[in-house]
């Protein structure tokens, strides 16, 4: 992980992005309590330290810099990538950042694998994702302007193979229909979130009693879906969809 600009400059740096004298001298006292923490390896009073400052709203991401650096090393995976996401959301281009988020994420790397025993469901997400909810509604209406054409042109000339041909092309509407929903759906809801727990299963619906269809590991960035009570619709990596508890992933 990248600590040279980690524990030097830093109060100054956040004296000038917080707001107010009496705020900021406060706030500086904190951060370099939980400054000198870290160096003492207390990564646990850092991270409480650091949490109290984000709790008044003043945030850097350097701060969130800082507090993934003190997840990571008190073996949180998955809230370090969160703290690291987050100061990136902030300053893009922040190196530190991108640094230590790309030695957390090689700490995964090789333990989450895509699903080979749900390969349709893959390939059926895969397809949605492949246009937007716009192009697949122009799609649908082509193939219904088209069966609307070939029904024309069947009562016209009166050939079996005209009828055939809106049938087909009629069914055939049904499924870019059913992608731009999922599609829009998923348009809808472009947030973010990392999983913290060091696993959880992948469920088909909102309940403990629905069938496991994946294991997910720490430190796993997913797609939000939707939210419903204390659940939450995700889509993971490899494109699976399916219902987690709200409790184990965090919001980026």
């Amino acid at each position: 992980m990248k600590n040279n600009s980690l524990f030097c400059g830093y109060v100054l740096l956040f004296l000038l992005v917080t707001q107010g004298v009496f705020a900021a001298d406060s706030t500086a006292t904190t951060f370099a309590k939980a400054v000198q923490a870290q160096e003492n390896s207390q990564y646990s009073v850092a991270i409480d330290l650091y949490e109290q400052i984000l709790e008044t709203e003043m945030i850097s991401p350097e701060l969130y810099n800082n507090l993934g650096l003190a997840y990571y090393n008190n073996k949180q995976l998955g809230l370090a990538i969160v703290q690291f996401e987050r100061a990136l959301k902030i300053a893009p281009k922040q190196a530190d950042a991108q640094h230590n988020l790309k030695a957390a994420q090689q700490r995964i790397g090789d333990t989450y694998q895509s699903s080979e025993s749900l390969f349709v469901i893959q390939w059926w997400n895969t397809i949605v994702d492949s246009l937007s909810s716009a192009n697949w509604a122009a799609l649908f209406l082509i193939f219904i302007f088209s069966a609307v054409g070939a029904t024309v042109a069947w009562q016209w000339k009166d050939q079996s193979m005209y009828k055939i041909l809106a049938i087909v092309l009629f069914s055939c509407s049904l499924l870019p229909l059913i992608w731009g929903f999922q599609k829009k759906g998923i348009e809808a809801s472009p947030n973010t979130a990392i999983v913290i727990n060091d696993q959880i299963g992948l469920r088909q619906a909102p309940e403990l009693s629905s069938k496991e269809i994946e294991l997910v590991f720490e430190g796993v960035k997913v797609a939000i879906l939707e939210e419903r009570d204390s659940w939450t619709h995700i889509k993971l990596p490899n494109h699976l969809i399916g219902w987690v508890p709200s409790s184990m992933i965090e919001r980026i």
